[in-house]
């Protein structure tokens, strides 16, 4: 399975890469009863024809499916005749979507989006678990027990008669020293995650444990950890596997919506809206975050001379009448100006509250602006 930086790395490289080139982004998925018996290998043979890939491309495409075992969710597929063929498993589901031309990598960049790494703490008085789930995978990275070492403590002394401790302020003075090593304990636990998380580039936490446990635990953190804790799970340490996945998934999906829902916010308040605003701003250099829903369709005229594109009813449409342009989708435009102009993308899937409110609102594109 690829890793977040495999896909980061492929991208970079692909994006550069001259066309045209065969994009493929399959859904593969066992699990699925459209994909029973291998049905994708008869939508892709459809796809590659209606596409327009030429032969000796397709048929090498084509064999590569025939033969895939049913071991991925997604399989991404970059070729041309000269000699291009690289292949992806991913444990993840994306739109399923095949061209011949310019590369295609907004799906790549959806994943990235969508299954941005999460840290996730599971914790209670005794033990610590820090694991990270990232394109649909979670791996445990770390664990530690809290030494609970109460030699030389003073013991508490139960009466058989009416089982009431002997000095309640030794039973105090006890839980007093059984949380300052608490305490103790997490602070070590949060500077680790701080490592961590620069580390690794994770973009979020989710704290895990009973209501005590993590505002205990988000109390040790630096202000720039609690700034990324998404959500909190009520779940403990020692969950097994399978309610574990359920469980971070559902807080995961929690997390996400809000988030969407303060961006929107935030785009009423400072920013522009619709594809012929958002263009402009974006390739002026103003806009920092860019929240697009998907699927996004349309298309937009482009000068390769200068880098640019020529929305539809701009000052520039009138500039650039009679010099050579050429119409691109709309999503690789929105990349390309992304990625030189430094603003990050945010994708909307279709399916939630947020994603009707972005196509109706804002007309599927809004952009937060630094001036």
């Amino acid at each position: 399975m690829a890793s977040t930086e495999v896909i980061k790395g492929l991208m970079d490289r692909i994006s550069d890469h001259p066309g045209p080139v065969l994009s493929a982004y399959v859904n593969v998925n066992p699990a699925h009863p459209e994909n029973q018996g291998k049905a994708y290998v008869t939508r892709f043979k459809a796809a590659l024809k209606e596409c327009g890939a030429p032969g000796e491309v397709a048929d090498r495409a084509l064999e590569l499916f025939r033969k895939e075992p049913p071991r991925a969710r997604t399989i991404v597929l970059f070729a041309d005749p000269n000699g291009l063929f690289e292949a992806y498993r991913l444990n993840l589901d994306l739109p399923e979507q095949v061209r011949w031309g310019e590369p295609d990598v907004a799906p790549l960049m959806l994943a990235l989006n969508e299954y941005e790494s999460y840290g996730v703490l599971l914790l209670d008085r005794e033990r610590f678990r820090f694991l990270v789930t990232s394109l649909g995978e979670i791996e445990e990275v770390a664990e530690a027990e809290n030494p609970l070492n109460t030699s030389g403590w003073r013991e508490l002394t139960i009466s058989p008669s009416n089982v009431t401790p002997r000095g309640g302020s030794s039973r105090d003075d006890f839980e007093d020293r059984v949380e300052e090593n608490t305490r103790r304990f997490y602070k070590e636990m949060a500077e680790y995650v701080r490592r961590e998380v620069k580390r690794q580039g994770i973009g979020a936490l989710i704290l895990a444990g009973t209501e005590e446990r993590t505002a205990g635990f988000r109390a040790t953190l630096p202000e720039e950890l609690r700034e990324r804790v998404a959500e909190e799970a009520r779940l403990p340490a020692d969950a097994p596997e399978g309610e574990l996945v359920d469980r971070i998934s559902d807080a995961r999906r929690r997390a996400e919506s809000k988030r969407e829902a303060e961006l929107l916010e935030k785009a009423r308040e400072r920013g522009v809206r619709g594809v012929r605003e958002t263009l402009e701003a974006l390739q002026e250099g103003r806009v920092y975050h860019l929240i697009v829903s998907w699927p996004l369709e349309g298309e937009a005229r482009w000068s390769d001379e200068d880098g640019v594109a020529v929305p539809e009813g701009s000052p520039l449409e009138e500039a650039y009448a009679g010099r050579p342009t050429r119409t691109r989708p709309l999503m690789d435009v929105l990349a390309e100006l992304a990625d030189t102009r430094g603003a990050r993308v945010e994708f909307v899937r279709d399916g939630s509250e947020v994603y009707e409110t972005l196509r109706g609102e804002f007309g599927g594109l809004t952009g937060l602006t630094r001036f």
